[in-house]
């Protein structure tokens, strides 16, 4: 029965939605929607590239002190990585001693096994499987460091890593910092497309909203937290699908600063198939929406400065529009599909709009052009920023990924996001 209804609510909420594209296509030529789109794009990416200009650099504080730090890596069914995992958090540099916790979630692989005879590693284990929020709070109490780094098990941070994020600490604001998380030795396109997302995502963009103390999320692969400020506000929230969002965003409604930086990598494992990308950015995307909801009302509110009057805000008009143009484009390239939908809604006499087709008039060409070409070079600049924060080059054999990244990628992108708010909607059990 409730199979039905799930399957009733999502057709109606499908039927729904192709509606509204359709109403929406056929009152506003798509002109106009590509410059409505474009602007909030490039009026977003010029106030975050202002953002990086005027309020510094990626020069890191040098710590005075050095704190004790506790490292939790929360592990269930991890063998293929584990053990490349402790042994790269191991080889961090630190002027003491930290202390080192891998807390098993009910792991059914031989993961444990693996790192039992690791020096210098403490092993903690659930016999039930809860998720990793719920291995993260349970490891806390065996914490003793003024500090919690949090480490993915697929996850290999450099040897810098710890000593270039501990630095941001010594302002007493700062409740978590983060860094450059990069894709581990990607071997096929979909892996090369997210290496590029990765650098422009945590490099450029999370230093730039840093600056603007408006961070919205804390990466999983790893980011290192004041215990006392998580312990304070209650841990991880076990029930929800992206902890690492909903615990950033805890942090900002608390009035805590997340800094970043970008001069330490933190390499991760990502998808290698469109399966496992579309299971994982529906996760992503799905816990925005509901922490969106959770978090509204920060939004538009003065009270949290640059991160609630336009931020966090403008983080969600930007992907509806990502979804609105997506759509577009693809009603344009699969123009017969576009007629046949029209056909079948023209007893709603939503037909009897004239069909817009795409302007070819001087000015919509020179004005397209123009778009085009400002959005381009915005991107270009920030990919490339972005490459010298992750001190790479942008060589003649990335050229034809970083093409597919910046005219196609989007659209996989936006369709993540449809599929994430239909399951929202259909109130599909959330999966980790």
């Amino acid at each position: 029965m409730v199979k039905i209804r799930r399957f009733l609510v999502l057709l109606i909420s499908v039927l729904a939605i192709l509606l509204v594209f359709y109403v929406l296509f056929s009152k506003i030529p798509y002109y106009w929607i590509f410059i409505g789109a474009n602007f909030i794009f490039l009026y977003s990416g010029v106030v975050y590239l202002l953002s990086y200009w005027e309020r510094g650099g990626t020069k890191d504080p040098v710590p005075k002190i050095f704190p004790e730090v506790s490292v939790i890596i929360p592990c269930y069914n991890s063998s293929k990585t584990i053990v490349q995992c402790v042994n790269a958090v191991r080889s961090m540099e630190y002027p003491k001693k930290f202390q080192i916790i891998v807390v098993d979630d009910g792991s059914s692989d031989s993961s444990i096994e693996m790192i039992a005879g690791i020096q210098d590693v403490q092993i903690i284990q659930k016999e039930k499987n809860e998720g990793k929020a719920s291995a993260m709070n349970y490891a806390l109490k065996f914490a003793k460091g003024e500090l919690v780094a949090c480490i993915d098990s697929d996850t290999y941070p450099s040897e810098d890593s710890l000593l270039k994020l501990v630095g941001y600490f010594e302002d007493k604001k700062v409740g978590a910092a983060t860094a450059l998380i990069c894709v581990n030795k990607p071997k096929n396109l979909l892996q090369r497309l997210q290496e590029i997302e990765y650098y422009v995502a945590f490099g450029f963009w999370h230093k730039a909203l840093s600056l603007l103390d408006a961070l919205i999320v804390t990466p999983g692969p790893m980011s290192v937290f004041r215990k006392e400020v998580l312990v304070k506000l209650g841990g991880y929230d076990e029930k929800n699908i992206t902890e690492d969002m909903e615990i950033a965003l805890r942090l900002q409604s608390n009035g805590y600063k997340i800094a970043c930086c970008v001069n330490t990598k933190v390499y991760t494992e990502v998808p290698d198939t469109l399966e496992k990308y579309f299971r994982q950015r529906i996760r992503w995307y799905r816990g925005k929406i509901f922490n969106g909801a959770k978090y509204s009302f920060m939004m538009f509110n003065p009270k949290f400065k640059d991160f609630g009057m336009f931020v966090f805000p403008v983080t969600f008009i930007v992907e509806i529009f990502g979804v609105i143009v997506a759509a577009r484009v693809f009603a344009l390239y699969f123009n017969e599909i576009y007629i046949a939908i029209s056909k079948a809604l023209s007893w709603l006499y939503v037909s009897s709009t004239p069909p817009i087709d795409l302007a070819l008039d001087a000015f919509t060409v020179n004005s397209s052009f123009y778009f085009v070409t400002v959005s381009l070079l915005l991107w270009l600049y920030i990919v490339a920023t972005s490459f010298k924060f992750a001190k790479e080059r942008i060589t003649l054999v990335r050229l034809p990924v970083l093409a597919i990244f910046l005219f196609f990628y989007y659209l996989l992108i936006s369709v993540s996001y449809f599929l994430s708010a239909l399951h929202e909607i259909n109130g599909s059990e959330y999966k980790w």
